[in-house]
């Protein structure tokens, strides 16, 4: 299982209360070259045009009333330790993905929890308690699993809404066919950088195999491996036979700390008991997930 968490640079900085959800809120992080650009921003935000990838003044011309943040990638970091914590009370076997991704291996779980749908009711309810936007896939090996949970869903067009990527497959089988339509660039984001001595970066490996035409997974089955290791794209090889389940994926999973630490700045005042409830229950569910880990 999969939980990807692409709202993260905006969830790490809450929880938000009612009347601050209703606001527009942009989160911004400068690049290499110092312009400062949206790397997220919530639904009010989205409803108005704003989008990231934006430049900051032009997500602003769109929202001025947004609140603006930067991003606090120390803060991110903390909120995937607290959900892997938070996590560790349905199984021990977590890894943590950078820069927004927890990977569990449940299967020695399943029967404890009283099957595979019970355990995912159990973990996305601990997601979303935390308060974390998400995503989740389920598949027979890790990085496929990974693949599917990192899929952005189809727009809406009118009144129907397009059908949703595949991100659910239990079977070996069933997971290769579900890898076949993915597109090649989201693959890069998976590939360790640079993936081989002949090519600088994944982006350039990408960009020589959509040269030859080949733009999604099953583009890339087609085309003669030997050529493609020659060519330099022996990562994107190795890449898929392990999301295929041809070569093993060996995973270090999450050493819970020694002793339980937990502290949440809350982006706003608070006094009153709810609002202090409903911030204290992720640190409450990451202190009960350090105890089963460390048990």
């Amino acid at each position: 299982m999969c939980l990807h968490l692409p709202q993260l640079p905006l969830d790490a900085l809450g929880p938000w209360p009612e009347p601050l959800a209703a606001l527009p809120v942009l989160v911004w992080e400068a690049d290499g070259r110092g312009a400062r650009l949206v790397c997220s921003a919530n639904p009010a935000a989205r409803s108005l045009g704003a989008a990231p990838g934006q430049r900051l003044g032009s997500a602003q011309a769109l929202a001025p009333q947004a609140l603006l943040l930067a991003r606090d990638p120390v803060r991110e970091a903390a909120a995937l330790q607290r959900l892997a914590l938070a996590l560790g009370s349905l199984t021990p076997c977590i890894e943590i993905a950078p820069p927004a991704q927890l990977l569990l291996d449940i299967h020695a779980s399943l029967r404890l929890f009283g099957g595979l749908r019970a355990l995912l009711r159990r973990a996305l309810a601990l997601a979303r308690g935390g308060g974390f936007t998400l995503r989740c896939g389920l598949a027979a090996t890790p990085l496929a699993a990974q693949w599917l949970a990192a899929q952005t869903d189809p727009p809406t067009r009118g009144a129907r809404r397009a059908p949703g990527p595949r991100r659910r497959c239990i079977q070996l089988a069933s997971t290769r066919r579900a890898l076949q339509p993915l597109p090649l660039a989201l693959v890069a984001g998976f590939l360790a950088n640079p993936v081989d001595k002949a090519m600088d970066t994944a982006a350039d490996s990408l960009q020589m195999l959509q040269a030859l035409g080949a733009r999604r997974v099953a583009d890339l089955r087609r085309l003669p491996r030997s050529g493609l290791a020659r060519r330099g794209a022996a990562a994107w090889l190795d890449a898929l036979d392990r999301a295929e389940g041809r070569r093993p994926d060996p995973r270090r999973w999450f050493e819970p700390p020694e002793a339980c630490r937990l502290s949440l700045e809350l982006p706003h005042p608070a006094e009153a008991g709810p609002a202090l409830e409903a911030a204290l229950a992720p640190l409450v569910q990451a202190l009960c997930g350090w105890l089963a880990l460390r048990w």
